[in-house]
């Protein structure tokens, strides 16, 4: 109708401004916006994207659209060809082809040709960040082991071995499916029974089977392992769980994912600044060195695989074909099916789901204590969060130097000392947390005051907010 204030049908523009029909107010408009202006996405003459993108004229054969190796027009429309400038989007156009939440699809779309009434030639092309190859041919198939350079297949009660150097595929009569493929350092696999474990792996070539489930850590120190049970843990931890040094500072973090998240934590139960990292993740979340010498995490997020930094950025998000867990072998990245080439440094922490062959839960690669002798202070990064306090608590944070006990007095904008707590034994190195309950103190402003063998070290303020 022509009502513009109650339509019928409303048009929803490609621009997002609402202006067919309307009088346009953008600098050098036409007077007629039912006609577009050239900045417009659905306008034919549109020259915003030839603005923003200077891509070299081409020449294309005017019925398969193929490429013609012929670089001016003239030579191009002589030879039956018509002589094109390209509009792509890929990931460096501009708009591009990324997803709505900013990860790269991979795909490349062309036009190649202008609009018409009835329809327009699209060239698609996928080219994915990392090389690949699929082997379909395993894809009904479990995996049940690993070796370093083979994995291992379950089908019916056949066991399959898979070759990644040879791409040889062999059944494997001396071994049976009752069990686990675990390959100790002598590359020797052999198939051991599960049933009742809740840790199963091999140790100095001898089978250990456990009713807790635990993990081995550099927890306190650098020079042995420290366990860590996870029934025992402070935290409500998943099955998914993987050990590695990840702020560089020797010690080992604990990695696990729940409600879709990425948790990391010390060994005392506080959290890994910069955690959790969101998103849709599941399983384990491995912790490799890539190429470049960078250490990564990388996690299935629903049919994806990505590879993340620490800081929570997506460096790469790659398709997965199935749902099986992500395993790093030999220079691949690999659900089972699909093979990635990502060859991985001798820093990584965390390759399978139980980090090696053998399923021995240890955090590998370095664990190197930094020299601390330069800090001056004893006491660092004193903070509480949230601040202001608009729940029943806050949480007070800080890193200890030297061993002691902590104390934390409050006061009041009057001076008055209103409460305190006390930490024995600190964690050194290592962010410490102290959870502070306001009670039924009024809304205002107060202060913190953190000590160290009763040696006052630094004062915040901290608001108690509205509750």
């Amino acid at each position: 109708n022509n009502n513009r204030y109650d339509r019928a049908v409303s048009i929803e523009e490609a621009d997002g401004a609402l202006d067919i029909g309307f009088e346009s107010y953008a600098l050098f408009s036409s007077n007629n916006p039912t006609n577009g202006t050239k900045w417009d996405i659905w306008n034919l003459n549109n020259e915003a994207y030839f603005y923003t993108n200077d891509n070299t004229e081409i020449c294309l054969d005017k019925n398969t659209y193929s490429t013609l190796n012929y670089t001016s027009r003239f030579l191009c429309e002589q030879n039956d060809g018509t002589w094109h400038k390209p509009v792509i989007f890929d990931k460096f156009s501009n708009p591009n082809s990324d997803l709505i939440d900013m990860i790269p699809s991979f795909f490349t779309f062309e036009l190649l040709d202008s609009i018409s009434n009835d329809l327009m030639r699209v060239r698609a092309n996928f080219s994915s960040s990392l090389n690949y190859v699929d082997y379909e041919f395993l894809n009904d198939l479990a995996i049940i082991g690993t070796s370093n350079e083979s994995i291992f297949y379950n089908l019916n009660s056949d066991v399959y071995e898979f070759n990644l150097i040879n791409n040889n595929f062999e059944i494997r009569n001396d071994l049976s499916t009752n069990g686990e493929i675990l390959t100790n350092e002598f590359n020797q696999s052999s198939t051991y029974s599960t049933d009742g474990c809740n840790a199963a792996y091999l140790y100095e070539n001898n089978f250990i089977c456990s009713q807790n489930r635990h993990y081995f850590g550099y927890f306190n120190n650098t020079n042995y392992l420290d366990t860590l049970i996870i029934e025992e843990f402070s935290l409500d931890l998943s099955n998914d769980i993987s050990i590695g040094d990840i702020d560089t500072d020797g010690l080992d973090e604990i990695l696990w994912i729940k409600d879709g998240k990425i948790y990391a934590a010390n060994f005392n139960g506080t959290l890994v600044n910069g955690f959790p990292l969101n998103g849709n993740f599941n399983g384990v979340c491995l912790i490799l060195e890539n190429i470049d010498g960078e250490m990564v995490l990388v996690s299935r997020d629903l049919n994806h695989i990505k590879i993340l930094n620490f800081d929570g950025e997506i460096l790469t998000s790659i398709p997965s074909l199935t749902q099986n867990d992500i395993i790093s072998i030999g220079d691949y990245l690999t659900d089972g099916v699909r093979f990635y080439e990502y060859p991985t440094g001798d820093n990584s922490h965390w390759y399978q789901r139980y980090n090696n062959h053998s399923h021995y839960p240890a955090s590998s690669g370095p664990h190197n204590t930094p020299d601390y002798s330069d800090n001056t202070e004893n006491i660092l990064n004193f903070y509480n969060y949230p601040n202001p306090i608009t729940e029943s608590e806050t949480t007070f944070r800080f890193k200890v130097n030297s061993n002691g006990k902590i104390d934390i007095n409050i006061y009041n904008l009057s001076g008055h000392k209103i409460d305190k707590m006390t930490l024995n034994n600190p964690t050194l190195n290592e962010y410490n947390e102290i959870k502070w309950n306001p009670k039924q103190l009024e809304s205002g402003l107060y202060y913190a005051e953190i000590l160290l063998n009763d040696k006052k070290h630094k004062i915040i303020k901290i608001v108690v907010g509205n509750r």
